[in-house]
């Protein structure tokens, strides 16, 4: 509830302050750790993605999903943890988001679109 001092010029500049708060361009927060590839599956096909990323510097949409260990840096280990996890389902857990959600981590890494996601 607002305060009745705030009036409405108050009440003007303050919807209009919330509304220039809001980014121009917006980024696709949610994403599956894992799934490199974009292609809404967790697979060898990802692993191939990062092995592929690594050796050419060509990324997916969404750099975050390679990022397993969640270190803000995709390197040779996330790939190997991702190969674990594919041929050991019953084996180590991938860190959140194991489904559509955010980075609870902040980094470089970003994620352009992951369309997957709603």
């Amino acid at each position: 509830m607002l305060p009745r001092t705030l009036g409405t010029l108050g009440l003007a500049v303050l919807m209009a302050s919330a509304l220039l708060a809001i980014p121009a361009t917006t980024r696709a927060d949610d994403f599956q750790r894992g799934d490199f590839s974009g292609d809404g599956a967790i697979d060898v096909g990802d692993v191939i993605a990062i092995l592929s990323y690594l050796s050419s510097g060509d990324g997916g949409e969404c750099d975050d999903a390679g990022d397993l260990d969640d270190s803000g840096t995709i390197n040779i280990g996330d790939a190997v943890y991702l190969l674990h996890v594919v041929f050991h389902p019953d084996g180590p857990l991938i860190l959140a988001p194991t489904s559509c959600g955010a980075d609870p981590t902040p980094d470089a890494l970003d994620c352009a679109t992951y369309t997957p996601c709603p």
